[in-house]
């Protein structure tokens, strides 16, 4: 594991596979330049056959502003069901949705906690996360998306820059799918 100084990114290079992870996502154009990057390295020194596999996957936290509500930022079936057993409270939803179309699948994830932040129990965060998503003390729902393709390709830096970008061309439209308007509008 290569991590930045900041311990906001890193490459996790894995016997069969290499990761790059962060939390502080910059323009898709970096991303991709430095993932490459780090597959040409990877290349230069074990020569890559074939990609099996690769994949995209975003996390989004959706922390309403103080006195709006969730409803107000997502669309209600990424909000899952809250209120239907009388005497319970709410502690946490999870919902998921898998799509295909040919080797390309979408993975779309939520997860409903009622205060602070929840990580994807199969995600195992190493990195530093903005303290502004650890302190919030209501609501949030954390988006999960994950695109994938599973075509076995002979290994080409600039396919597997291409294809991760048609990648987050399925987030992009996954993620305008599940907030709403009001939301966008926020986040401008």
């Amino acid at each position: 594991m290569f991590q930045n100084i900041a311990q906001t990114a890193a490459i996790v290079l894995h016997p069969g596979a290499m990761t790059y992870e962060l939390t502080d996502y910059p323009v898709f154009e970096q991303f991709s330049n430095v993932f490459v990057r780090a597959l040409e390295v990877v290349h230069q020194h074990r020569a890559i056959a074939y990609c099996e596999r690769i994949g995209m996957r975003m996390l989004d936290a959706v922390q309403p502003l103080e006195g709006e509500t969730l409803e107000q930022y997502l669309v209600p079936q990424a909000l899952g069901f809250v209120s239907l057993v009388d005497g319970f409270a709410h502690v946490q939803t999870l919902t998921e949705s898998h799509f295909n179309n040919d080797s390309r699948s979408l993975m779309i994830r939520t997860v409903r906690t009622t205060s602070g932040l929840a990580a994807p129990p199969d995600l195992a965060l190493r990195l530093k996360v903005n303290e502004r998503f650890l302190t919030h003390q209501r609501e949030t729902v954390m988006l999960d998306c994950d695109s994938s393709n599973s075509e076995r390709v002979e290994f080409n830096a600039l396919a597997a820059k291409a294809e991760l970008s048609e990648l987050k061309t399925a987030l992009s439209r996954s993620f305008k799918a599940l907030v709403t308007p009001h939301a966008l509008k926020v986040w401008e």
